[in-house]
């Protein structure tokens, strides 16, 4: 029997739902900025980890983010190129720590709900470059 595929969502004009923390969990980087954490709905398993929000040849997988769903918690977001995935593209990503413990970007094209361009609520834009 084969395995059905799994699609992302329709897009709409209204933006991604992510939730803060609760109790609200901050993360610190280099310079004190201090992000507080959000947790943001993948439409998938197995997302990929980037190490930068480009689709430049030099952007390798850094890692996954294995459970979909609201599991995964994410710092911030800004732009960056278009990435596509099943035929769905989005030029916002989010800063996130893969399930090995490297830091990188996923594509918001990964997030249940939104549109391209449409920044996710509840979900902090990136000050200064991560």
């Amino acid at each position: 029997m084969a395995a059905a595929l799994t699609a992302p969502p329709a897009y709409a004009d209204t933006p991604t739902q992510c939730s803060w923390s609760n109790p609200a969990r901050y993360s610190a980087f280099t310079g004190g900025d201090s992000y507080r954490l959000s947790y943001c709905p993948l439409w998938r398993n197995h997302v990929p980890v980037y190490g930068t929000n480009s689709v430049d040849t030099k952007n390798w997988i850094v890692g996954y983010l294995e459970v979909g769903g609201y599991a995964n918690w994410f710092v911030c977001q800004e732009s960056g190129d278009y990435h596509e995935v099943n035929g769905w593209s989005n030029n916002l990503w989010a800063y996130t720590q893969a399930d090995n413990g490297k830091w990188g970007w996923v594509s918001q094209v990964e997030f249940s709900g939104g549109g391209p361009g449409v920044w996710s609520s509840n979900l902090e834009v990136c000050r200064r470059g991560l």
